[in-house]
């Protein structure tokens, strides 16, 4: 048998290749960019090869002449086109059919570096995020933020953040179609509270004690006390120390003691705090000197009696004798019977010292001399 050539029919595909071919467009598509193994088909027709390309670069293009083809996209923001151009069993080409696709980026986030921070008042956050439908910040802990979709809110930490000392703030980004998930970072914010210290009350001591003090304070690296006197200080460096007033402090009559601490990184402020220590002089007394009187001399008036800074005065008799004013330090005092009989009498000044000081006593023994007891008169 001869071979037959089918000349008609080539004739004709060269007739028809020789006919501008048309660019057929199908609506545009759109792909997250960077997405792997995204999948684009014709309908197949029995015997017919497939030739596909794609504009643009960083694609990856997986096909085998079939009417489908698999392309790994480039993770980059564009519009590319997808055409292609089928060929029948008997080499006629057809149409190049093409689809517009536009490449949408995945969102990035960056919640910002970890960081060390000193709680007055709030943190800035220094967030970055870009390709992304929404933002939202949220936390670990208690606190805050000034707006939860600023990548730069600001935090304010809350009560158990603070005494935790750290919380972790979370950034997440949603993605915009056809993108789908969500992208998240993170950051670590460290907390140190500031310094808070209490030196104490003013308070008022008597002259020749000492103060111990109570100081009170949390995060602080150090504590050093210092005086405005010449006193000294146990250990300066203690929240309670002891502190001795100096003569020169007691002679001015107060002293102020201040309390100083040094913040733990990254904090910076110093804090002071003071109390002013009020030195009362202390009660002093003097009775006077022993004396001796006659048992007939009735009132002896203690004119030698001293006292200096007090509050009261009280004079009391060992005897049964009375005062005309137990309450003045120069008082008057008349021996009893029994005193005169018993041949003394101690009688003791007790001073009540300006408060905070306490009571000062002292005592004088008077001597009450007897009658004598002259015999009769004889004659010789």
């Amino acid at each position: 048998m001869k071979n037959f050539f089918p000349f008609p029919i080539l004739i004709f595909c060269i007739l028809i290749s020789g006919i501008a071919k048309a660019q057929v467009d199908i609506e545009p598509d759109s792909v997250c960019a960077g997405s792997n193994g995204i999948q684009y088909l014709v309908q197949s027709t029995t015997g017919s090869t497939y030739q596909w390309w794609v504009t643009g670069s960083g694609h990856t293009i997986h096909q085998d002449n079939s009417n489908q083809i698999t392309i790994d996209w480039a993770l980059t923001a564009g519009v590319d086109t997808v055409k292609v151009l089928e060929t029948t069993s008997k080499g006629c080409p057809g149409d190049t059919v093409k689809i517009a696709v536009l490449r949408i980026l995945p969102p990035t986030v960056d919640a910002g570096s970890d960081a060390a921070w000193c709680a007055i008042g709030g943190y800035t956050l220094s967030a970055s995020a870009q390709n992304y439908a929404t933002l939202t910040w949220t936390t670990s802990g208690d606190g805050g933020f000034s707006d939860n979709s600023d990548p730069l809110a600001v935090y304010t930490p809350g009560t158990n953040d603070i005494i935790n000392g750290t919380v972790t703030l979370t950034l997440t980004a949603s993605s915009n179609i056809p993108c789908s998930g969500d992208v998240i970072d993170a950051m670590v914010l460290s907390i140190t509270p500031p310094v808070q210290i209490e030196a104490g009350a003013d308070v008022s001591i008597c002259a020749g004690n000492t103060i111990a003090l109570t100081g009170s304070g949390s995060s602080y690296a150090s504590i050093l006390w210092t005086t405005s006197g010449t006193g000294t200080f146990d250990d300066a460096t203690s929240l309670t120390p002891i502190y001795t007033p100096s003569s020169v402090d007691t002679a001015s009559g107060s002293v102020v003691l201040t309390m100083t601490a040094q913040p733990l990184s990254p904090c910076t402020d110093v804090v002071m705090d003071a109390l002013t220590v009020t030195i009362i002089p202390a009660a002093t007394v003097n009775a006077g000197n022993d004396a001796e009187i006659c048992w007939n001399e009735g009132t002896y008036y203690l004119t030698s009696a001293i006292a200096t800074n007090i509050s009261s005065v009280l004079w009391t008799t060992s005897g049964d004798g009375s005062f005309a004013d137990a309450s003045i330090v120069n008082a008057y005092y008349t021996p009893s019977a029994a005193d005169i009989a018993n041949g003394s009498v101690t009688l003791t000044l007790t001073v009540q010292g300006n408060a905070p000081c306490s009571e000062a006593v002292d005592s004088i023994v008077i001597t009450i001399n007897a009658k004598p007891l002259t015999s009769k008169i004889f004659h010789y």
